[in-house]
């Protein structure tokens, strides 16, 4: 997270944080669910420790850490916008969508974590994004991004079969539209 409220404008974080020199991500998404390119992928950023800077790729959300898990969900777009880009790199870079303890990180495994699982490498004490943040709502929706399910085709109906009507009196086409018409002129 960013440590802003949630209604802050991803491009004023930007434009702080190339001011002040203060730290950089890959991609920020806020509140109107907008994907803001901060760094192309390979890019190294200024995100977290040292290790996670150096091979970990870096979403932010224009958030607090210290957001309930009710005040996560009253961010439907943002948690839209977040799961895009999970479900983006996962495609890309083969990227499990799990959500990692701080073990299985220290331990290699490849999947999401925040910065409370990244300090199992050190240099930062950072928590974000937070105690209450949904990683299982974001994972399952970037996993349906990707996988979405095949909308089973309604079957189309048989067309009618028309059997001429052998009984009707038979009309004589030209003789009828004469007759509409009016007659002669």
């Amino acid at each position: 997270t960013t440590e802003n409220a949630p209604g802050t404008s991803s491009r004023n974080i930007i434009d702080y944080q190339v001011r002040t020199r203060s730290g950089s991500y890959h991609r920020l998404v806020d509140s109107t669910g907008k994907i803001t390119m901060a760094n192309t992928d390979d890019w190294q950023v200024w995100a977290t420790g040292n290790k996670g800077n150096d091979i970990a790729l870096h979403v932010s959300c224009v958030a607090q850490a210290k957001m309930t898990r009710e005040q996560w969900l009253a961010q439907p777009k943002m948690l839209e916008g977040v799961a895009r880009v999970i479900a983006h790199w996962s495609k890309k870079y083969q990227i499990p969508l799990v959500k990692l303890s701080r073990a299985e990180l220290g331990a290699g495994k490849h999947g999401v974590a925040g910065h409370l699982e990244a300090q199992v490498w050190g240099n930062t004490t950072h928590w974000d994004p937070g105690y209450h943040s949904p990683y299982a709502v974001v994972l399952k929706r970037a996993a349906e991004i990707n996988n979405p399910k095949q909308k089973e085709e309604e079957p189309k109906p048989v067309p009618p079969t028309i059997v001429p009507d052998t009984t009707a009196p038979q009309v004589d086409r030209g003789q009828l539209i004469y007759e509409q018409m009016g007659g002669p002129g």
